[in-house]
């Protein structure tokens, strides 16, 4: 079992190589070709089960949430971040409110009761950070674009406590309002802020360069991670927000006039040296996770009835960000130069397939609806990802 493992994340990482490769020539985004070796070893030719896949993703996402929280913190202009953000928040729950009250509304229109399909709405109305930062990294757009749509991503957690105030309604039972989820988000930036801080000083101070300086980094962002989550704060939020500060120390540290002797060891060679690492480690993690995302599908789920509903909701998704951006333009007419990047990059993932299951588990909604769900999370990835190799294509490189 060991062996086959082991040969198994070796064509993985291989088909990703290849992949990665044919990318140059053809801006296919490797994700796709590794998704499609997924769905062959999975639910095509039944060599992984798809049960095996399902259990492994939770983990793997959360891998894939921390290196790429990592990624986009080294990369990010921490300044434009805090001045962009307050816009980028009101314009994201704009978004996320809009896209479910018109996914419950065309339900309702198919005889979903108003309040499930309410509930369908949150659990489908937010982006995922894993596949949005994956695909804007390698498509030319404009920096402040892909800011936007990472951190939409990352906002669009709140829709869990839509999730529980609708379950706990449905149901009578003990869910109501998570406050402790809604007061974890302050919670969480500062406990990622506050650790960044610690580890920049222990870097200036004691350590400076040194060549395991990335796995001790990957390391507290695990514990972070797992802190946050575990006081049922935003997870993604505090990586991002360590990730930030330790990207950004170096201007920080020249803004605030920070005397040499506490930073004397703490140069920009440090974080070349995590962002030439990161490369390496983020292409591991992501092989890893389309793979496994291709693997977990089902053809079971396809139907009539699943079919017309996937599609209202695939148009009540793309719809409500189209005319959203279309009005944001009138205001910012940055969003309408790249309004069909902003339009199509909308996957949905681990968030939405969580709170899918936990609806079903507690018999909130129907088997047919949970398939319309899955369904939903599967299509907007694969449209997201046509739709950047097609910008690729027609727009050169990144």
């Amino acid at each position: 079992m060991a062996e086959w493992s082991l040969f198994l994340a070796g064509i993985i990482f291989i088909i990703g190589f290849v992949g990665n490769l044919a990318f140059k020539r053809t801006r296919i985004p490797e994700a796709l070709f590794l998704i499609l070796a997924g769905l062959l070893a999975g639910p095509a030719l039944g060599i992984i089960d798809s049960a095996t896949s399902v259990a492994i993703m939770p983990v793997v996402a959360t891998l894939m949430i921390i290196v790429v929280m990592l990624d986009n913190g080294l990369s990010f202009d921490l300044f434009k971040v805090v001045r962009a953000l307050p816009a980028t928040l009101r314009l994201s729950i704009c978004i996320m409110l809009v896209t479910a009250g018109l996914i419950a509304a065309v339900l309702v229109l198919l005889g979903v009761p108003p309040v499930i399909g309410l509930l369908v709405g949150f659990i489908l109305a937010g982006t995922t950070t894993d596949v949005v930062a994956g695909l804007t990294s390698k498509m030319p757009v404009p920096r402040d674009t892909k800011q936007f749509l990472v951190f939409e991503s990352v906002i669009n957690d709140v829709q869990i406590i839509p999730f529980f105030v609708l379950m706990g309604f449905m149901i009578n039972s003990a869910v109501g309002f998570p406050w402790g989820m809604l007061l974890g988000i302050p919670v969480a930036i500062a406990i990622g802020t506050i650790i960044a801080i610690a580890w920049t000083f222990v870097l200036g101070r004691f350590i400076g360069k040194h060549p395991l300086n990335y796995a001790a980094t990957i390391g507290i962002l695990l514990v972070v991670y797992s802190l946050v989550e575990t006081l049922g704060g935003n997870a993604p939020l505090a990586a991002l927000s360590f990730s930030l500060v330790l990207g950004n120390a170096v201007r920080v540290f020249d803004k605030l006039k920070f005397k040499l002797d506490l930073r004397r060891k703490f140069t920009p060679a440090i974080i070349k040296d995590l962002k030439q690492i990161e490369t390496d480690v983020s292409f591991f993690v992501r092989a890893l996770f389309f793979f496994f995302l291709g693997a977990a599908f089902s053809f079971k789920s396809l139907d009539a009835g699943v079919a017309v509903a996937i599609t209202v909701v695939m148009a009540a998704i793309l719809v409500s960000r189209f005319v959203l951006f279309r009005i944001a333009a009138l205001k910012a007419p940055h969003y309408g130069v790249h309004i069909g990047v902003l339009t199509w990059i909308m996957p949905r993932g681990y968030v939405a397939a969580v709170l899918a299951f936990s609806a079903a588990g507690a018999g909130a909604i129907t088997p047919q609806l949970l398939d319309v769900m899955l369904l939903a999370i599967y299509l907007t990835t694969f449209v997201s990802m046509l739709y950047a190799t097609y910008y690729g294509q027609r727009y050169g490189k990144a």
